[in-house]
């Protein structure tokens, strides 16, 4: 990060485009300086006391639009610096003139997840904290964004700092044995305890990934099947709305449809797709092809039937874990070849099965456990986590086969290393600079 912390930052906080309102954000030693010679008040910023909002009007070329100025001091604002809030209309050439003269006045335009940058580097949060603000922007459902709320609060930080506090005293009981090595020796069963319940914890935490990733990335859910058995209307039905084209031709879907949907707590994006079938049309079988890829990358696989017709034998073939059957068309009348086979009886016309249906999505989804908003949400921290429960399993291993303590207290260092860059306590410049690539200008 160039220049920090000198030098004063600005950004418009505010998502492109026109709106009611737009904001632009100062931070850093000019901040409140630099906001007070751009608009006129009857007090100056500079006296204004910290958690303030001040009216006036823009100083802008003659331009005299309304703004409120928002006043947050160091060491309690958002990014532990001086701030400046000036927030007027969205118009996106008003924004744009403004930030453009607080720029030759001094300020430099803020890099992607600067103010959040700032926040870390200053204290006010800790990188769980920082990266659940990404999260709690892009949160798409009541369970992402209580996930990122708890996150935000610190809940993960909580967690990773008492268990590297565990592991801290752990290792002093290691050093112990080779501070008085004549007189002390290592208390095998208390530390090998200690490193096991400690490591259960970690795998348990890192078992939550599994369905934390749903909460953060959601779910993507292909519907497959031969033409005309009614993907397209399903998938429309599961929607409430009509984004597939339906018609009685079979083969009108030639390409894959996405669209977002909330299912049990997690964002599902839904892809309908080609029917699958021998062609010679090379449309189709580009079609086919598609269809094939998306099958491959999907969390879950609708396998569409036609209930009103005799089951054939490609769509009797047993389920593996990944997919669904769902027999469609059932106000048509479910052929009887179709009772004894398992799935899932739905009309897209009618609506009947759609609420079953969407009940085993998620059971599938969720592999049958509720999401948790406690649970490892991010790639990242699950990465550490593996490498600090495979550091305490060297360690108890080491311990059993007797040897020397430092051996042992290297293996346990090593786990409160994977532990600290969770938290940023001990995270490699590179890493940090792809978290906060990740965040809008602004933020």
């Amino acid at each position: 990060m160039s220049s920090y912390p000198q030098d004063t930052i600005v950004a418009i906080a505010t998502p492109p485009g026109s709106g009611a309102v737009g904001i632009v954000r100062l931070s850093g030693p000019q901040a409140i300086p630099l906001a007070d010679q751009h608009v006129r008040l009857k007090r100056s910023l500079t006296d204004t006391k910290s958690n303030r909002v001040r009216f006036g009007r823009l100083l802008l070329s003659g331009e005299a639009d309304e703004v409120l100025v928002f006043v947050s001091r160091r060491p309690n604002s958002y990014t532990g610096e001086d701030t400046a809030e000036i927030q007027c209309h969205g118009s996106p050439a008003l924004l744009s003139r403004l930030t453009k003269a607080l720029e030759r006045a001094g300020a430099r335009a803020a890099e992607p997840g600067e103010f959040t940058r700032r926040a870390f580097l200053n204290g006010r949060v800790d990188l769980t904290q920082a990266e659940a603000v990404v999260d709690l922007v892009s949160a798409s459902t009541d369970v992402s964004l209580d996930a990122a709320y708890f996150q935000l609060r610190g809940g993960l930080k909580t967690r990773f700092v008492a268990l590297n506090e565990e592991l801290r005293q752990t290792r002093t009981l290691l050093e112990a044995s080779l501070d008085f090595a004549e007189d002390a020796q290592i208390d095998t069963e208390r530390v090998t305890e200690r490193l096991h319940t400690t490591r259960q914890i970690l795998r348990g935490l890192l078992t939550s990934y599994e369905d934390g990733k749903l909460i953060r990335s959601g779910a993507r859910v292909a519907l497959v099947g031969r033409p005309n058995v009614g993907k397209s209307s399903l998938m429309n039905a599961l929607l409430g709305q009509d984004r597939a084209i339906v018609t009685e031709i079979a083969g009108t879907t030639r390409d894959s449809i996405e669209e977002s949907i909330e299912i049990g707590g997690i964002q599902v994006v839904l892809t309908d797709t080609a029917g699958l079938r021998e062609t010679g049309d090379p449309v189709e079988q580009e079609g086919t092809r598609r269809t094939k890829l998306v099958a491959r990358d999907a969390d879950l696989i609708l396998f569409v039937v036609d209930g009103s017709e005799v089951a054939s034998d490609d769509a009797l073939e047993p389920l593996d874990t990944s997919r669904l059957r769902v027999v469609n068309k059932s106000d048509l009348g479910v052929h009887e070849s179709w009772s004894s086979v398992e799935g899932f009886k739905t009309s897209a016309r009618t609506g009947a099965g759609l609420d079953q249906l969407r009940a085993a999505i998620s059971k599938k989804l969720t592999a049958e456990s509720q999401p948790d908003i406690e649970s490892i949400t991010n790639e990242r921290h699950a990465v550490c986590l593996e490498r600090a429960t495979d550091a305490l399993g060297r360690a108890i291993g080491l311990v059993r086969e007797g040897s020397p303590g430092e051996v042992i207290s290297f293996e346990v260092e090593e786990a409160m290393r994977a532990l600290g860059e969770i938290v940023g306590d001990t995270t490699p410049q590179e890493i940090l600079n792809a978290i906060f690539s990740q965040f809008c200008i602004g933020k």
